[in-house]
């Protein structure tokens, strides 16, 4: 295994998540059987993508990129891995989540609803109100500057009835996230406008946008297909403690 930097790890296998996830800061491995990519987060902890192209022992590659974690100032707490990876062994790695990684380069569909702008701090607390109740687990987190930019849509007595945000990945694209809809007003292509104005606009000023799905959410993945993303990874992502609610 070698630290590489991130041009390095792009030249070698070509990945798109190389291209717009993976940040000029981030830590990049380099192995026989495997590449990894380790990014700090809030300074202290850190997470880990990996993508395996064989088999791989699970103790020793743990052991391996929390080496390299720690001997830059980092925690290891979450790891995901697209490939077959056994940590059983290790049971503080106990929370357990699947999740899909697409890319797009342009989009196709999604027209037909009628969509308003959102801002990210003024309309935050309206945003929070209408999705943590529906997902406590919702991934927007406005009002905390994180965002480029929302879209959404209002129901008939001016309230929200879905939205979806833009944010940054490390490497400087956009990456679609928060996409939410009301129960009641599904099945009736408000999700796929709203993924498809987001990444319309990013489009603009991007050669590609990026989304990721719970691997679970079958719906969710078919309608990104549908507008032109492509499935690059599935990964199985494990962590040391759970994953806290939205902030408020």
């Amino acid at each position: 295994m070698k630290v590489i930097n991130r041009a390095q790890l792009l030249a070698e296998v070509g990945d798109p998540l190389v291209a717009y996830q993976v940040g000029p800061d981030d830590i990049c491995l380099l192995a026989d059987n495997y590449w990894a990519t380790i990014t700090a987060e809030d300074g202290v902890l850190s997470g880990a993508l990996v993508v395996l192209n064989d088999s791989v022992d699970g103790a020793d590659l743990i052991g391996e990129l929390e080496s390299v974690s720690q001997e830059n100032g980092l925690e290891l707490s979450w790891l995901s891995v697209d490939g077959k990876l056994d940590i059983a062994a290790r049971p503080e790695w106990k929370y357990r989540s699947d999740w899909v990684w697409m890319w797009a380069q342009r989009v196709v569909g999604g027209e037909g609803c009628d969509l308003v702008d959102l801002d990210d701090l003024s309309d935050a607390e309206e945003i929070n109100n209408f999705a943590i109740p529906l997902n406590p687990l919702f991934e927007g987190s406005p009002g905390h500057g994180m965002n480029l930019f929302w879209v959404g849509a209002r129901g008939d007595d001016g309230g929200l009835i879905g939205c979806g945000t833009v944010r940054e990945t490390q490497a400087g694209f956009g990456h679609i996230a928060g996409v939410i809809v009301d129960p009641g007003h599904r099945g009736r292509g408000l999700g796929s406008a709203i993924v498809a104005e987001l990444s319309r606009k990013m489009l603009e000023r991007d050669p590609a946008v990026t989304i990721s799905a719970y691997a679970e959410n079958e719906n969710a993945i078919c309608v990104y297909e549908k507008l032109g993303f492509k499935l690059a990874h599935r990964f199985s992502a494990w962590a040391t403690k759970p994953r806290p609610a939205e902030p408020k």
